[in-house]
């Protein structure tokens, strides 16, 4: 499987929006998808979009970009040790 191109380092939102999170609305950072670099680390909560599908990160979690550009979520207090 081929590996991701481009600098390793945590991405910038795009934009924010009013996300509804069972409490109430959050401001939550929206990202491209396309321009997630590898390792990336996004902590919750997050939304991000692509064409076809967008992914929600909600707040507990955080999304790793894996060096095939996959979407890992997990949740901030689980006993994995994030890489």
């Amino acid at each position: 499987m081929p590996k991701l191109a481009g600098r390793a380092g945590d991405p910038a939102p795009k934009s924010t929006r009013a996300v509804y999170f069972g409490t109430g609305f959050l401001d939550t950072p929206v990202f491209d998808r396309a321009s997630l670099p590898p390792a990336g680390r996004i902590n919750g909560p997050a939304v991000v979009e692509e064409f076809g599908s967008t992914t929600v990160v909600f707040p507990g979690q955080y999304v790793e970009v894996d060096p095939h550009g996959i979407l890992v979520i997990r949740s901030k207090s689980s006993q994995e040790t994030p890489r």
